[in-house]
């Protein structure tokens, strides 16, 4: 939980989304949310980081964990994920 963490205790988190394409990292994530009692403010979906669907201005920040180093072109991730961060964040 260590993003997880990060964010609760640095800004006025109110909820965090995460993505993975692995059902079975998403299984483990979710047994953490749950230990740590974070199912009000944690909710984990089935995604790809690569394109992630989510409307404009949806997110404060968004930040990847492992993921980069698997990405095909991490400049075409940046511009065509960029409009779902809130402007000015």
């Amino acid at each position: 939980m260590r993003h997880g963490n990060y964010f609760l205790s640095t800004f006025e988190t109110r909820k965090i989304t995460g993505i993975d394409i692995s059902e079975q990292m998403l299984k483990l994530g979710r047994k953490k949310v749950e230990k740590e009692g974070l199912t009000s403010v944690i909710e984990l979906q089935t995604g790809d980081s690569e394109t992630i669907n989510f409307a404009d201005n949806s997110f404060d920040a968004v930040t990847v964990a492992f993921g980069v180093r698997n990405f095909e072109n991490l400049g075409d991730w940046s511009e065509g994920n960029a409009s779902c961060i809130k402007a000015g964040r």
